[in-house]
């Protein structure tokens, strides 16, 4: 079943005795990921409204991603500035590498206490833009051959393997370029309204100015079931390497609030909200 991985045994095996009973070979079953729980955003939509129009107004993240990630990183005590909800992101694109930590004040609910709510504060956000410069991008398909009925699909079932690092489920020559453990990586698995399964895994791998970053998914249908579906369907994966360049760091404000944009059309109208007489 997962053919992508390649075997390669170390020596060998010993000629077995005359007369000595062998036990067919019993292959590896297929490698799944350990899905933990259930969200209800994942990845760059954890992203709030407020710091994604702060990256549009300074003109980033305006391409179509290779790769990108965002993760809630909770509540940070900031000292004498108080309380912040964090979020921390990255992009990458053809043009830059993005490093992001979008912020909130927030205040505990009543002295002492650990849930805590917004100041009503703006988000604000700090940035670290990398140029990059691209030496190769590749677009790929992934093969696999059909997971047969329901019997190859209980017999996947009984023998499947499970992992908590869910790159190891890429081709085995997507793992080897990212290395043995990425610098950064997420993965989602989404059920369409159509049926199936889906699963999204980006990751990227850098050391020093050398930058490898990952973005892939795989379908799978409803036959025979979702999960041996997904064991036989195509990766198909998006490679970037590219030289990373020194960084810019940003400090993005948040937006003074704002009229309508018929008040921005229309200053005077502004000029007599409230008026009386």
């Amino acid at each position: 079943m997962s053919d992508l991985i390649p075997h390669h045994p170390s020596a060998a095996p010993a000629p077995a005795p005359a007369g000595a009973n062998r036990q067919p070979a019993v292959p590896d079953g297929p490698l799944r990921a350990h899905w933990t729980h259930h969200v209800d955003r994942l990845g760059w939509e954890v992203m709030p409204l407020p710091a994604l129009r702060l990256l549009a107004d300074a003109g980033l993240c305006a391409l179509q991603p290779v790769a990108s990630w965002a993760t809630k990183a909770g509540v940070r005590n900031r000292g004498p500035a108080g309380y912040t909800h964090d979020i921390e992101a990255w992009w990458i694109d053809q043009r830059a590498f993005l490093t992001v930590q979008a912020r909130r004040p927030v205040a505990p609910e009543q002295p002492g206490s650990r849930r805590f709510r917004p100041t009503g504060g703006p988000w604000v956000a700090s940035v670290q833009v990398h140029p990059l410069t691209v030496s190769d991008i590749a677009t790929q398909r992934w093969n696999r051959p059909p997971g047969g009925g329901a019997a190859a699909g209980a017999a996947a079932a009984a023998s499947a393997r499970y992992t908590s690092a869910p790159w190891e489920i890429l081709p085995a020559a997507i793992r080897q370029r990212l290395g043995p453990r990425p610098t950064q990586h997420g993965a989602a698995r989404r059920y369409p309204d159509t049926g199936g399964l889906l699963e999204q895994i980006v990751a990227y791998h850098r050391a020093g100015e050398h930058l490898i970053a990952v973005g892939a998914e795989r379908r799978g249908g409803a036959w025979p079931d979702p999960e041996t579906a997904l064991d036989s369907a195509a990766w198909h994966t998006t490679v970037l390497e590219a030289t990373v360049g020194a960084p810019t760091t940003l400090e993005l404000p948040a937006r003074a609030p704002q009229g309508t944009a018929d008040d921005q059309r229309r200053p005077w109208r502004r000029r007599l909200t409230g008026t009386q007489g």
